[in-house]
C-alpha cells in the first residue's frame, strides 16, 4: 500500500492492472471530514482539474476521480502549496516527529509561531 496519485497509472503493465486499486486514506478520527492530497497535473491520461472533463475509460483514473469528487476538500502536496519559509521548518518538524513523537506539542508550538510569521 502506498500514498500516490494517478500519475503512475499509464505505466502499470496490463498483467498487474487487475490487482491494483485506489481507496481513501483511512480516517484517523471518525468525526473528521474526508480531505485528500491530490496534485492536479494537467496532462493526458490524468484526472483533470475540471470536474466536468471526460475521464476516459480507465477504471483506475475513474476511481481516483470518484474519490476526489467525494472529498470534502483537496490540497496539493505540502511542498507544492507551501512557501519555502513554512515548508522548510514544516519538513524538519515532520522528520523530528517521526524520531521523537513525544515532542509533538513542542513541534506544533514552533510550527504555529512560524505559521503566524509567514501567513500574517
Amino acid at each position: 500500500m502506498v500514498l500516490m496519485g494517478n500519475f503512475l497509472v499509464p505505466q502499470f503493465p496490463e498483467s498487474i492492472r487487475d490487482d491494483i486499486a485506489f481507496f481513501r486514506f483511512p480516517r484517523i478520527t471518525a468525526d473528521l471530514p474526508f480531505y485528500e492530497d491530490a496534485p492536479i497535473d494537467v496532462a493526458m491520461g490524468m484526472i483533470s482539474p475540471n470536474r466536468k472533463a471526460r475521464l476516459g475509460d480507465d477504471r483506475l483514473i475513474q476511481a481516483g476521480a470518484e474519490i476526489l469528487g467525494e472529498a470534502d476538500g483537496i490540497a496539493q502536496f505540502y511542498d507544492r502549496d507551501t512557501p519555502l519559509e513554512m515548508f522548510t521548518p514544516g519538513m524538519e518538524a515532520f522528520a523530528q516527529f517521526l524520531l521523537q513523537p513525544e515532542n509533538v506539542d513542542r513541534l506544533l508550538d514552533n510550527l504555529e509561531m512560524v505559521r503566524g510569521r509567514v501567513f500574517q
